[in-house]
């Protein structure tokens, strides 16, 4: 035994014993192909399982993503001719309400326009009959007055029918 452990003192590691290599190579290739097994039957076709898995669901995804874009496009249009629409009813409601207005402002301009002309027929006829007072007022007191200056010059040298008639005369604008 001593020698046994002289030459495993010699050697080193074991792992580096030429001696043991061949029982090394036989364990290493016992533990790879365990490790083949295992890694081929347990670890890649639960591999295969979480990819195909993840492809599928990425699919779907996609899919779905697809299908919602079409239906936010459909969505979209209309949503535009939604808009279209509301936007020409309020432009007929605008437009509608827009011609009432001018009928309520052409009416009120009617009504408006009748009670100036009845007030200006009034006024004038007023203006009229003022113009007619003031001017018997005016004839009259002109005939007075003319009157009292003759009968102040000429004592009895004229008529007041006579006076009266150039007052007239005169008013109107006849020079005689």
């Amino acid at each position: 035994m001593a020698e046994a452990s002289q030459a495993a003192e010699q050697a080193g590691i074991p792992q580096l014993d030429f001696s043991a290599f061949p029982n090394q190579i036989f364990w290493l290739i016992v533990f790879l192909v365990i490790l083949f097994v295992i890694v081929r039957h347990l670890a890649i076709p639960r591999i295969e399982t979480i990819r195909e898995s993840r492809s599928r669901r990425i699919r779907n995804d996609l899919d779905g993503a697809e299908r919602a874009a079409a239906e936010a496009g459909r969505l979209r249009s209309e949503i535009e001719l939604s808009l279209a629409e509301a936007k020409a009813e309020a432009e007929a409601i605008s437009a509608e309400t827009r011609a009432k207005i001018r009928g309520s402002q052409d009416e009120a301009m009617e009504e408006v326009a009748g009670e100036i002309r009845r007030l200006s027929e009034a006024s004038e006829t007023r203006i009229r009959r003022i113009a007619e007072s003031a001017g018997d007022s005016i004839s009259e007191i002109a005939t007075a007055a003319a009157r009292d200056i003759l009968s102040t010059l000429l004592p009895g040298g004229t008529s007041d029918g006579d006076i009266r008639q150039r007052v007239e005369n005169r008013l109107r604008g006849d020079v005689n």
